[in-house]
């Protein structure tokens, strides 16, 4: 066997995911996606940020994902509906969100420092859990996401909820993720 074939045949073993279990994974991540943007018309669910609630995110997004293929990486984006942030703070990991009265969804979440991204990741969780699908799946909130863990597949959901900002002076906006501590 040459090296060429044997360095072939390792990455093919070791490291690269199969186009099967690949294909499987996007349909999951796909299937999930679609019953969260259900979820959004739901009375009291935040609505989602439209034409680009979905944003797949780290390794397995990148197509850098090695075996196992462990966990799929999700933001799901919520419309801010003319919420406000604190991009002047000198800690960038601490944005305080403000919601307008007029925002009925989303003045529900609001704490004591501007909207909390733990009540809405606590919402998000409890309308996780109500999907048939899911409800023998372990669903917990870690920090800054929720994983959920399935029960039918290898990997789990990393999911993330998140803001887009408007576009700034340079024509650039930015997504807006929970720090783990309650704030943005």
């Amino acid at each position: 066997m040459s090296i060429s074939s044997w360095f072939s045949d390792y990455v093919k073993d070791n490291i690269n995911i199969s186009k099967n279990k690949n294909s499987e994974g996007k349909r999951s991540r796909d299937w999930l996606i679609e019953q969260i943007s259900k979820l959004s018309n739901r009375s009291g669910f935040p609505s989602l940020y439209p034409n680009e609630y979905d944003v797949k995110m780290g390794s397995y997004a990148r197509k850098t994902q090695i075996k196992p293929l462990d966990d799929i990486d999700q933001m799901i984006v919520f419309n801010a509906c003319g919420s406000t942030a604190n991009f002047d703070s000198s800690n960038w990991n601490d944005i305080k969100i403000n919601v307008p009265e007029n925002a009925t969804n989303l003045i529900k979440f609001v704490g004591e420092n501007g909207l909390s991204s733990i009540k809405l990741m606590n919402r998000l969780k409890e309308y996780l859990k109500s999907i048939n699908q899911y409800r023998n799946a372990e669903i917990k909130r870690n920090n800054q996401v929720i994983r959920l863990d399935l029960n039918s597949y290898e990997w789990g959901f990393d999911i993330i909820p998140g803001f887009r900002t408007v576009y700034d002076s340079k024509g650039n906006y930015y997504y807006i993720m929970p720090n783990g501590k309650g704030t943005w």
